[in-house]
């Protein structure tokens, strides 16, 4: 199987679907795994205005290494916070991270 890369407008979009489920208050507690994923997916296909030929489990997938990726950053971000730096601003935070 060749694996094809999502692009940074799958990125966006995977994670605004993620986001939109996630806080769905009709069905926060009550999604299985399967369902909110698939709920995640379909969310995806229908927004798209681009083609895309990923599945849900590629999507799943994709998910780990995005959410890896922001854990990773918050991380770093919370270290940079905790040294109560007076003379760096915002900007300079994240872009210390980067």
């Amino acid at each position: 199987m060749q694996w094809k890369l999502f692009t940074i407008e799958e990125d966006n979009l995977n994670v605004l679907a993620w986001h939109n489920i996630f806080l769905d208050a009709e069905h926060t507690n009550e999604q299985k795994h399967k369902i909110y994923w698939s709920r995640v997916y379909e969310y995806s296909h229908k927004n798209k205005i681009f083609n895309s030929k990923h599945n849900v489990n590629s999507l799943m997938h994709r998910w780990s290494t995005i959410q890896l990726g922001t854990n990773k950053s918050c991380g770093c971000y919370s270290q940079i916070e905790s040294r109560h730096q007076s003379n760096i601003n915002e900007e300079d935070k994240v872009i210390f991270i980067f």
